[in-house]
Protein backbone atom coordinates (compact mmCIF):
# COMPACT_ATOMS: atom_id res chain seq x y z
CA UNK A 1 0.00 0.00 0.00
CA UNK A 2 2.88 2.35 0.79
CA UNK A 3 4.50 1.75 -2.78
CA UNK A 4 1.31 2.33 -4.80
CA UNK A 5 1.17 5.76 -2.55
CA UNK A 6 4.76 7.08 -3.38
CA UNK A 7 4.28 5.62 -6.77
CA UNK A 8 0.88 7.63 -7.28
CA UNK A 9 2.31 10.65 -5.49
CA UNK A 10 5.30 10.50 -8.16
CA UNK A 11 2.75 10.10 -11.03
CA UNK A 12 0.79 13.62 -9.82
CA UNK A 13 4.27 15.31 -9.53
CA UNK A 14 4.87 14.36 -13.15
CA UNK A 15 1.88 15.59 -14.60
CA UNK A 16 1.79 18.62 -12.54
CA UNK A 17 5.12 19.64 -13.61
CA UNK A 18 4.37 18.78 -17.39
CA UNK A 19 1.65 21.59 -16.64
CA UNK A 20 3.73 23.86 -15.52
CA UNK A 21 5.91 23.42 -18.35
CA UNK A 22 3.51 23.67 -20.79
CA UNK A 23 2.05 26.85 -19.52
CA UNK A 24 5.45 28.25 -19.37
CA UNK A 25 5.99 27.34 -23.24
CA UNK A 26 2.84 29.19 -23.65
CA UNK A 27 4.26 32.46 -21.77
CA UNK A 28 7.18 32.29 -23.97
CA UNK A 29 6.05 32.01 -27.21
CA UNK A 30 3.84 34.80 -26.22
CA UNK A 31 6.51 37.35 -26.02
CA UNK A 32 6.78 37.11 -29.77
CA UNK A 33 5.09 40.82 -30.80
CA UNK A 34 2.28 40.56 -33.27
CA UNK A 35 4.13 42.80 -34.92
CA UNK A 36 6.40 40.62 -36.39
CA UNK A 37 3.40 38.04 -37.64
CA UNK A 38 1.06 40.76 -38.99
CA UNK A 39 2.32 40.50 -42.86
CA UNK A 40 1.89 36.54 -42.44
CA UNK A 41 -1.18 36.48 -40.54
CA UNK A 42 -2.48 39.07 -43.14
CA UNK A 43 -1.69 36.68 -46.18
CA UNK A 44 -3.08 33.61 -44.64
CA UNK A 45 -6.05 35.24 -43.84
CA UNK A 46 -6.84 36.37 -47.44
CA UNK A 47 -6.10 32.54 -47.91
CA UNK A 48 -8.37 31.02 -45.62
CA UNK A 49 -11.46 33.83 -46.82
CA UNK A 50 -10.73 32.81 -50.51
CA UNK A 51 -11.16 29.20 -49.48
CA UNK A 52 -14.34 29.51 -47.85
CA UNK A 53 -15.78 27.17 -45.08
CA UNK A 54 -16.46 24.36 -47.68
CA UNK A 55 -13.54 24.49 -49.16
CA UNK A 56 -11.98 21.19 -50.61
CA UNK A 57 -8.41 19.28 -51.17
CA UNK A 58 -10.22 17.53 -53.62
CA UNK A 59 -13.63 18.60 -55.14
CA UNK A 60 -16.14 15.44 -54.73
CA UNK A 61 -14.41 14.03 -52.33
CA UNK A 62 -16.01 14.04 -49.01
CA UNK A 63 -13.23 13.22 -46.96
CA UNK A 64 -10.40 15.67 -48.38
CA UNK A 65 -12.85 18.54 -46.60
CA UNK A 66 -10.36 21.56 -45.33
CA UNK A 67 -11.35 22.73 -41.40
CA UNK A 68 -10.88 26.17 -42.05
CA UNK A 69 -13.40 27.23 -39.40
CA UNK A 70 -10.96 25.56 -37.28
CA UNK A 71 -7.49 26.89 -38.92
CA UNK A 72 -9.44 30.29 -38.89
CA UNK A 73 -9.82 30.08 -35.64
CA UNK A 74 -6.02 28.86 -34.72
CA UNK A 75 -4.62 31.70 -36.30
CA UNK A 76 -7.00 34.30 -34.58
CA UNK A 77 -6.27 33.40 -31.27
CA UNK A 78 -2.46 33.17 -32.70
CA UNK A 79 -2.98 36.99 -33.61
CA UNK A 80 -5.34 38.65 -30.96
CA UNK A 81 -3.56 39.94 -27.44
CA UNK A 82 -5.67 41.77 -25.10
CA UNK A 83 -4.23 43.49 -21.93
CA UNK A 84 -4.98 40.32 -20.22
CA UNK A 85 -1.52 38.45 -20.59
CA UNK A 86 -1.91 35.45 -19.15
CA UNK A 87 -5.50 34.87 -19.49
CA UNK A 88 -5.03 35.36 -22.98
CA UNK A 89 -2.52 32.48 -23.25
CA UNK A 90 -4.60 30.52 -21.65
CA UNK A 91 -8.21 31.01 -22.65
CA UNK A 92 -7.74 31.11 -26.49
CA UNK A 93 -8.85 35.10 -26.82
CA UNK A 94 -9.83 35.70 -30.13
CA UNK A 95 -11.72 38.17 -32.18
CA UNK A 96 -15.37 38.02 -33.01
CA UNK A 97 -16.57 40.83 -35.52
CA UNK A 98 -20.49 40.84 -36.07
CA UNK A 99 -21.08 36.69 -34.73
CA UNK A 100 -19.20 35.55 -37.81
CA UNK A 101 -16.81 32.65 -37.33
CA UNK A 102 -13.26 32.57 -36.15
CA UNK A 103 -11.89 32.68 -40.08
CA UNK A 104 -14.30 35.57 -41.12
CA UNK A 105 -13.48 37.71 -38.47
CA UNK A 106 -9.67 37.05 -38.58
CA UNK A 107 -10.47 38.48 -42.47
CA UNK A 108 -11.94 41.48 -41.13
CA UNK A 109 -9.29 42.68 -38.76
CA UNK A 110 -6.35 41.99 -39.97
CA UNK A 111 -6.99 42.63 -43.79
CA UNK A 112 -9.97 44.72 -43.57
CA UNK A 113 -8.75 46.59 -40.48
CA UNK A 114 -12.21 46.20 -38.89
CA UNK A 115 -11.83 47.64 -35.55
CA UNK A 116 -15.22 47.24 -34.56
CA UNK A 117 -14.90 43.51 -32.86
CA UNK A 118 -15.83 41.66 -29.46
CA UNK A 119 -12.71 39.96 -27.67
CA UNK A 120 -14.20 36.04 -27.08
CA UNK A 121 -12.35 33.09 -25.67
CA UNK A 122 -12.05 29.85 -26.31
CA UNK A 123 -11.03 27.92 -23.63
CA UNK A 124 -12.36 24.66 -24.01
CA UNK A 125 -8.87 22.83 -24.54
CA UNK A 126 -5.03 24.08 -24.45
CA UNK A 127 -4.35 26.11 -26.83
CA UNK A 128 -0.50 24.61 -27.60
CA UNK A 129 -0.21 24.70 -31.09
CA UNK A 130 0.53 28.19 -29.93
CA UNK A 131 3.84 26.71 -29.43
CA UNK A 132 4.52 26.16 -32.68
CA UNK A 133 1.79 28.39 -34.85
CA UNK A 134 3.21 31.55 -33.38
CA UNK A 135 7.07 31.55 -34.02
CA UNK A 136 6.04 29.75 -37.72
CA UNK A 137 3.80 32.58 -38.44
CA UNK A 138 6.89 35.37 -38.48
CA UNK A 139 8.34 33.24 -40.91
CA UNK A 140 5.72 32.41 -43.33
CA UNK A 141 2.34 32.67 -44.32
CA UNK A 142 0.39 29.52 -43.32
CA UNK A 143 -1.24 27.69 -46.22
CA UNK A 144 -3.87 25.58 -45.68
CA UNK A 145 -4.97 24.71 -49.19
CA UNK A 146 -3.90 23.50 -52.57
CA UNK A 147 -5.62 25.10 -54.77
CA UNK A 148 -3.67 23.58 -57.57
CA UNK A 149 -4.73 20.14 -57.64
Amino acid sequence: MRETLILWIKEMGIVFLCAIMGVAALVVTYFISNDCMREHVWESAIILHSEGLGAYLWQDVEETKLDIYTDGLMINVSYTETEDGVRDILLGTHVEVDGRNPMDSLYEVAVLANDNYTVKNYGRYWHGYQVLLRPLLCFSIIRISCRSI
